[in-house]
């Protein structure tokens, strides 16, 4: 009965484990990210799969183009032209320029000091991890 026992603890500590990972690997490179630690960063993400996946999707959604995987509604106008050509590649300077190792932590340091100084929250870094755990949750 004992070695049941363990070996089932064993089974729901591994199973535990697998799907407790993805949750710790994201809260490591969010403290990544926060504590300016781009040498893990670049150890632990794929940054050009990650800018190749989301660059059509981070400028469709900032131009407010449209999906081009649906039917097109009608001709686009002067305006909606000038954003896809113009704005597209304002959209893919920023992405080349933050979407990397050091320029993550470089944006959440923009949002760290807009926050601070404009909208007056406070820094989240000095607390604890327990609190810390519980506001981001």
């Amino acid at each position: 009965m004992k070695a049941l026992l363990l070996k089932a603890s064993l089974v729901l500590f591994v199973i535990g484990g697998y799907l407790a990972s993805p949750l710790v690997t994201a809260w490591w490179i969010r403290e990544a990210v926060h504590h300016g630690d781009s040498a893990y960063l670049a150890r632990q993400i794929d940054w050009p799969g990650v800018r190749a996946s989301l660059a059509p999707d981070i400028g469709r959604i900032a131009l407010n183009l449209p999906d081009p995987e649906t039917a097109p509604q009608a001709k686009p106008g002067l305006w909606q032209r000038f954003k896809a050509y113009w704005g597209q590649g304002a959209v893919n300077r920023a992405i080349d320029n933050y979407l990397t190792p050091e320029g993550l932590p470089q944006l959440f340091q923009a949002r760290k000091t807009y926050r601070q100084y404009v909208s007056g929250q406070t820094d989240d870094s000095k607390l604890g991890i327990a609190e810390r755990v519980k506001r981001a949750w």
